[in-house]
């Protein structure tokens, strides 16, 4: 059965920052659309796959890649959880998971 897939409060932030980073340096809502697309796409192979992503050094957590960003997420009974959304183009001791 598919799970659903829910976005922290965090990751809802850090997606939006990452979207309005794109659109003010771009000055185009192209690749922002493209960007928001991908993370859909990658969010809705989660729902069927939940455990597709590759697991952290943290046992709960995983991640899935997308273009440049890091999707963190916890699988429960019911849901998908995004935690984190982290840009892989930073230094990695920075990674939260």
């Amino acid at each position: 059965m598919a799970k659903r897939v829910v976005w922290s409060k965090k990751a809802k932030n850090q997606r939006l920052s990452i979207f309005e980073f794109w659109l003010t340096r771009t000055d185009s809502n192209r690749y922002t659309i493209k960007l928001r697309k991908a993370f859909k796409a990658a969010t809705n192979k989660l729902k069927d796959n939940p455990f597709l992503g590759k697991q952290t050094n943290t046992a709960d957590f995983r991640f899935l890649i997308v273009k440049y960003y890091k999707l963190f997420y916890t699988v429960t009974d019911s849901d998908i959880v995004i935690l984190s959304v982290f840009d892989t183009r930073q230094d990695p001791d920075k990674t939260p998971y």
